[in-house]
């Protein structure tokens, strides 16, 4: 699953994440969540000026199936001067499927980040 939020206003990268990743987590249901420490990265190019990831993981139970969820929350926040938004792409997968889903959702983030 892919997500994208837009947000109008420029919040700092690592807050933004933080939000995002823990409202996902809730809005999924999961349970026995890991949710690893927030992670400042370089800017994808300069029309960012701040870049923040957070990965986590967790399981969801239906009707007597549980499933190993993982994912990536990254959020880039546009400098004041060309477009300041706040852009976070979420991603989940089976835990058996992270590696290509991964690959996928990097290629993603880059065309992202160059729309910035």
């Amino acid at each position: 699953m892919v997500i994208v939020l837009v947000n109008p206003i420029g919040y700092p990268a690592t807050t933004a994440v933080r939000l995002v990743t823990r409202r996902l987590v809730e809005a999924d249901g999961l349970t026995a969540v890991r949710m690893n420490p927030v992670k400042s990265l370089s800017p994808a190019n300069s029309n960012i000026a701040g870049q923040a990831r957070m990965d986590f993981s967790g399981r969801f139970a239906k009707n007597g199936a549980v499933i190993s969820i993982v994912g990536r929350c990254t959020t880039m926040t546009g400098v004041d001067s060309i477009h300041n938004v706040t852009v976070t792409v979420c991603v989940e997968a089976l835990k058996d499927a992270w590696d290509v889903v991964l690959r996928d959702a990097n290629r993603m983030l880059a065309s992202v980040a160059r729309s910035i």
